[in-house]
Parts: structure tokens; C-alpha cells; sequence
């Protein structure tokens, strides 16, 4: 008798996924977690080079921004009561007290991420949450607050419909630079308990939703199941972490060795362990030096 649910690892793209590809992946804190270990194996990959990304349509503007070369400049930036600048649409990792030398930061980001977006073979896209916050003042989704007086927000809840629409654009957009590009759409398995559970729950169905409708009606966009792996077969509180909210180390890797069966042939599983085997070598200092 078995007494787990674990996830068919069956896929017909077994082997897809090579170390001689090109991935972007952007999206949750989820997609550093993975992109961290594909680094560490050796693969070519950009990960969240705008920071961190929660809601659909931050992530396709993000998208829409970097083909179209978008220069920011300081009407873009807002200044808080600390004195620390940030940009609406980045990660507060971009946030800096010189707005010169953040703009530059923000700038190059786009820059290196435009040819690459125009000639990656994956881009993995994972999303958060359904729920945005708009900036009162001009009536932009955000994606991040950056613990700005909530005053300054509306909270809404994307629909189904809408999250559908805004990847909908964001594959058109890619396919008309890189029509070769392949999609692999997952849904964060981290919580955001801030919401409520109910309303996560929620908030991920609509998520669930879109991402269904995407992957059935378009060719070379696929779904990883992150989030009913951690939901339904590690479905144990010694899988998360401390905050009992994020995947523990443990739960991210067994995440990514489902990934990586689903999605790499065995080749690629075996190198990528050598490479990082050899990193971590690269990385061992001896205690004593023998002169």
C-alpha cells in the first residue's frame, strides 16, 4: 500500500531541456529557488533579472519593456519617508539612495535581458498570486509596494479571464522576436498567508484556471505541477520552512528533481550532478596549507 500521492513524472517532453539551451525564468521567489540549482548545474539561465515578480501582468510588463528597450528615468521613481528610491515595477533589490546609480542598474537589466528574451529556447514562468495592487496616482499595477503607506494602492483580484489575457500577450509578444521559444507555466507552492488562506486558495484557483485554458489551446507551452507537488505529495509541515509558509531546502530540491526527470534526460541529470559536484570543489578551502 502506498501512502503518498506522488506526481506522474511521465511527460511526453522528456529530454527537452539540455545544457546547451538558453532559459529565462521569471516570476515568484519559487523561481529563484529552482533557477539557483539550474545555475548551479551548469545551465545558461537568467533568473528574475528584474527581481522578484508575484502577479501576471508585472511579469508581462516586465516582458513588454524589455523588447521594447524601455529607457527609465527618474519620473519613473518614487522617493519614501527614508529617503530610499524605488522603481514601481522592480523588486525592491533594485531600491537604492542614489536614484543615478539605480536607474543605471535598471537600465542595464533591460538591456542584457532584451537579447536574450529574443533568443532563449524556455522561458519558465511562475506565477504568485492573482491579486495586484495599483498605484493610485496613475492607476498602474505595481510589482512590488515596497512597504509604501497602503493608502497609496487599490488591492484587486485579477479573474481568471484576465490573468489568461496578460500570458496570452506575453507569448504573443516573445513568439513575434522568437518563434522557436518554448513556455513552461507553473504556480508558486509558497502560501501568501498575509492574504488569509481562504483567499489564497482562491487567489491561486484563478492562477490554476488561466494557466489550464493557456496550455490546452497553445503549442509549446506546457505545465509543472510545483504546486500540487508540495501541496499533495509533501503534504507535511517537515517540508517547510521555519515561517511555515515557503518550501524548505529539502522541498525545493525534491521539487526540482521532479523537474528535472519530467524535463531533462538522464544525461543531462548525470552532468548536471557532476557540475555541481565540481563547483562545490572550486568552492572547499583546506583548513591547514601544506607549504
Amino acid at each position: 500500500m502506498k501512502f503518498r500521492t506522488e506526481i506522474d513524472t511521465d511527460c511526453k517532453l522528456k529530454g527537452a531541456v539540455d545544457l546547451n539551451q538558453s532559459l529565462v525564468m521569471l516570476g515568484s521567489c519559487f523561481t529563484t529557488n529552482i533557477g539557483e540549482i539550474l545555475l548551479q548545474g551548469g545551465f545558461n539561465v537568467s533568473v528574475n533579472p528584474f527581481g522578484t515578480l508575484y502577479n501576471p501582468l508585472s511579469i508581462e510588463t516586465s516582458i513588454s519593456n524589455t523588447l521594447s528597450l524601455r529607457r527609465y528615468t527618474d519620473a519613473d521613481l518614487v522617493k519614501d519617508s527614508r529617503g530610499i528610491w524605488h522603481c514601481l515595477d522592480f523588486h525592491s533589490a533594485f531600491s537604492s539612495d542614489n536614484p543615478v546609480q539605480m536607474l543605471e542598474r535598471i537600465n542595464a537589466a533591460i538591456q542584457q535581458s532584451h537579447e536574450r528574451v529574443r533568443s532563449c529556447d524556455w522561458m519558465i514562468i511562475t506565477l504568485g498570486t492573482s491579486y495586484v495592487y495599483k498605484w493610485k496616482v496613475s492607476g498602474k499595477v505595481v510589482a512590488n509596494c515596497h512597504k509604501l503607506h497602503p493608502d497609496c494602492f487599490k488591492r484587486m483580484l485579477m479573474s481568471p479571464l484576465e490573468v489568461e489575457e496578460s500570458m496570452g500577450r506575453l507569448i504573443q509578444r516573445v513568439r513575434a522576436v522568437n518563434p522557436a521559444v518554448k513556455f513552461i507555466f507553473t504556480i508558486s507552492p509558497i502560501r501568501h498567508k498575509a492574504d488569509g488562506l481562504h483567499a489564497n486558495q482562491v487567489s491561486k484557483s484563478g492562477l490554476m484556471l488561466a494557466i489550464d485554458n493557456i496550455v490546452r489551446r497553445m503549442d509549446d507551452a506546457v505545465y509543472f505541477p510545483a504546486y500540487e507537488i508540495m501541496m499533495d505529495d509533501l503534504r507535511d509541515y517537515r517540508f517547510y520552512d521555519d515561517d511555515m509558509v515557503h518550501p524548505s531546502k529539502v522541498a525545493i530540491r525534491y521539487i526540482y528533481d521532479v523537474f528535472s526527470e519530467m524535463y531533462m534526460s538522464e544525461k543531462t541529470i548525470n552532468q548536471c550532478r557532476l557540475n555541481v559536484k565540481a563547483a562545490l570543489r572550486q568552492l572547499h578551502r583546506p583548513i591547514i596549507e601544506l607549504i
